[in-house]
């Protein structure tokens, strides 16, 4: 018994305490971040983010970079000086286009998400780090089944959506976005210039300390991180705007209906849409809403 049991000490002591995981924000330089190879298609959610990939053309300012490497550490960006893409051009280690899944108003949207170092429009007008993204809304993620129903872009007066695109915003699938300069700052906008493609990674194929990283870095107040935990359903719910609701013969009109068909944020402007955006979800974000990933 005692034999045992002192075996049983030794087991105990010599066997290594599991690490708990830290989340800890840790800046590198804007050039020394890795980033994610190609997303694997494994599943219908990975299929439709890499079949509907927008292009991206740059008309004014920085390439698109990576934000978080698989180690969990951000970019520092840049700060908003010189020129337009100074120290910014075409990153050495490549681009990165982070895609997250969810629904909203019976609709299916994809939101792709660019990083770029730094907004700088005219010398020093601007700021460290600038976010941008777009929403490819489909109908089903089936390949035999989905197609475009919409495009939301992110301009100066907050989220627009376009139901019906042009022959020039798009080449089969892939819808054609710009990266643009106007007044004193950046945006996407619909385009009818050919784009680059940047390796995509989707959220849940990240790494926990990915995540972690771009849910808890500080970034700048009007345009924050729109896949973030405690953003992303406000990201899907602006993004769809206010739609005609499809009410079936007899049924009554709920009030909680009305949540899921958009939010007061499609009509604010940019920095009324900005405060808002940043409210939190907390606790209660795993509960209400879960990714499509199947």
């Amino acid at each position: 018994m005692k034999t045992s049991a002192f075996l049983c000490a030794t087991l105990l002591t010599a066997l290594p305490l599991a690490k708990s995981f830290q989340c800890v924000v840790v800046r590198a330089p804007h050039n020394h971040i890795q980033p994610y190879p190609e997303a694997k298609n494994t599943s219908k959610s990975a299929g439709a983010a890499l079949r509907y990939q927008p292009s991206l053309h740059i008309s004014h300012g920085c390439d698109a970079y990576a934000a978080v490497d698989a180690q969990g550490r951000t970019s520092h960006g840049l700060k908003a000086t010189g020129d337009d893409d100074g120290d910014c051009g075409q990153p050495f280690l490549g681009g990165q286009v982070y895609a997250r899944v969810g629904k909203e108003g019976g609709q299916i949207g994809i939101v792709y998400a660019w990083f770029f170092p730094k907004d700088s429009v005219r010398g020093t007008v601007g700021h460290r780090y600038d976010w941008e993204w777009a929403t490819i809304w489909l109908n089903d993620l089936d390949d035999d089944e989905s197609e475009i129903l919409g495009v939301t872009t992110m301009g100066r007066e907050g989220p627009k959506r376009t139901d019906e695109l042009k022959s020039e915003n798009r080449v089969g699938d892939t819808v054609r976005l710009d990266y643009r300069d106007h007044g004193d700052r950046h945006y996407i906008a619909l385009s009818g210039n050919d784009g680059g493609f940047q390796p995509l990674i989707l959220w849940n194929q990240m790494t926990k300390a990915s995540r972690c990283a771009l849910n808890n870095a500080e970034w700048n107040k009007h345009r924050l991180m729109p896949l973030a935990d405690s953003v992303f359903r406000s990201t899907l719910r602006s993004a769809f705007g206010k739609r005609p609701r499809k009410i079936k013969e007899g049924s009554e009109d709920s009030e909680d209906s009305k949540d899921s068909e958009g939010s007061e944020d499609s009509e604010g402007s940019e920095d009324s849409f900005g405060d808002s955006f940043g409210d939190s979800f907390g606790d209660s974000f795993e509960d209400s809403f879960k990714d499509i990933d199947y």
